[in-house]
């Protein structure tokens, strides 16, 4: 999740605000959504469904695990601690994201090729 512009208090924006209040989530000490080292919102896991995950990243979360995280360096590490953390739990189409893989997609986006 990280579509709010420049609006940085989760309570302001109303989808973040009924989310926060529909689920009773916790706030870090900066009063934005806290979210886990690999910025998932635990709170809204499922609870008969182990691999239901919501990752956020950006302005609203700022004060959690990455200070830098609204930078657009920050929102990729983000991606990609989420990204990693759903290849570690195998869900389905998502693998490890590894080098000569990028190398190799970047390759095929430079010549126009399908991915």
């Amino acid at each position: 999740i990280d579509c709010t512009g420049l609006i940085s208090d989760p309570l302001q924006s109303p989808f973040l605000k009924d989310l926060i209040n529909h689920y009773d989530l916790d706030l870090n000490p900066d009063r934005r959504l806290y979210v886990k080292n690999n910025f998932e919102i635990r709170q809204l896991r499922h609870p008969r469904d182990s691999q239901s995950r919501v990752y956020a990243a950006g302005i609203i979360t700022l004060g959690g695990p990455y200070a830098p995280v609204d930078t657009f360096l920050g929102l990729q590490y983000a991606a990609h601690r989420s990204v990693e953390a759903l290849a570690a739990i195998k869900a389905p189409g998502v693998r490890y994201i590894q080098g000569i893989y990028s190398v190799w997609q970047w390759f095929k986006w430079a010549l126009n090729l399908k991915p």
